[in-house]
């Protein structure tokens, strides 16, 4: 005859328990992480990144030379320097990510798009001299900020970027 089965205690059943709580937790998480991707949960963005034929962003900024004249005093003109260098027209990286940008002045603003990645962003900046510096947000989505150097010949950008999902990078741009 045989012997009835012995009664198993619950801490034999709590490896199993532990693992399916492991499994369930890792699939959620998963899943949260992809509907915030797709914008379908999570904090709404004002302007999400759309397609790179929509344009830069505006960006309107105040100066304190263009505030209101006080006491009837003209403000003193801002001391004409030499041109900045052009940086407007078509750029790329290595990634095949292609930048539009436009300038007016020491301003630039852009839009990028990586058509094998899906990957865009979009931002402004500065450019003193040959140093470029901009802010960009992704459709990662992320936020971030680099500092560049543009060539003698003007015609490559390298910098370095960090960004909130990407980390810190070094990119180099081409025209």
């Amino acid at each position: 005859m045989h012997a009835p089965p012995a009664k198993r205690s619950w801490w034999d059943r709590l490896p199993v328990v532990l693992k399916a709580s492991a499994a369930l937790l890792t699939a959620t998480g998963g899943l949260l992480v992809t509907l915030n991707q797709l914008g379908w949960i999570g904090p709404q963005r004002k302007h999400p990144p759309s397609s790179i034929d929509d344009g830069p962003p505006v960006v309107q900024t105040t100066t304190a030379a263009s505030g209101p004249v006080r006491g009837g005093a003209a403000p003193a003109p801002a001391p004409v320097g030499p041109a900045p260098p052009d940086i407007s027209g078509i750029w790329h990286d290595a990634t095949g990510t292609v930048y539009q940008v436009q300038q007016s002045g020491e301003s630039f603003e852009f839009a990028a798009a990586n058509p094998a990645t899906g990957a865009q962003s979009r931002g402004t900046g500065t450019i003193h001299g040959r140093h470029v510096a901009d802010a960009f947000q992704t459709n990662a989505p992320s936020t971030g900020n680099g500092i560049g150097e543009l060539s003698a010949d003007g015609r490559q950008i390298t910098g370095n970027f960090q960004d909130t999902y990407y980390g810190s990078y070094t990119l180099t741009l081409y025209r």
